[in-house]
């Protein structure tokens, strides 16, 4: 599957699979600012042992966040179905206030499905499963 990108107002969300030492994955990486000078702001790395994500991920703040399956089943469709309602304070951690007053609920709301219907199938297409 190739990068995927679905336009929510402010922010964009990026879809790719991921192949790395970790094995194979999806990635879920949320962007703000103007096109061409986006910055991520959230990152979802979704590997079935290891699904994690990142506050500003490209900007020196790089911790790991780990999502516990154990605890929330699939790690992937949590995240996804908490981001509607928990961006916004998201961003704020993150460190971006102006991004996160921004955000148009509206807009995310007519964005997630495309977003999680292309995570799935990139998950699907690497064959990494929960």
């Amino acid at each position: 599957m190739e990068e995927v990108r679905f336009a929510a107002g402010n922010i964009t969300f990026v879809v790719r699979e991921l192949h790395t030492r970790q094995g194979d994955g999806v990635s879920v990486d949320i962007l703000a600012g103007e096109s061409g000078h986006e910055a991520s702001v959230i990152r979802l790395d979704w590997f079935p042992n290891s699904p994690h994500y990142h506050y500003n991920p490209k900007r020196g703040q790089n911790p790991e966040m780990p999502l516990d399956p154990a605890l929330i089943g699939d790690s992937m469709d949590w995240f996804l179905k908490r981001i509607p309602d928990r961006l916004a304070d998201m961003v704020l951690r993150a460190g971006h206030p102006d991004v996160a007053k921004a955000i148009d609920p509206n807009e995310l709301a007519r964005a997630m499905p495309d977003v999680k219907s292309a995570a799935k199938k990139a998950r699907q297409e690497c064959g990494a499963q929960e």
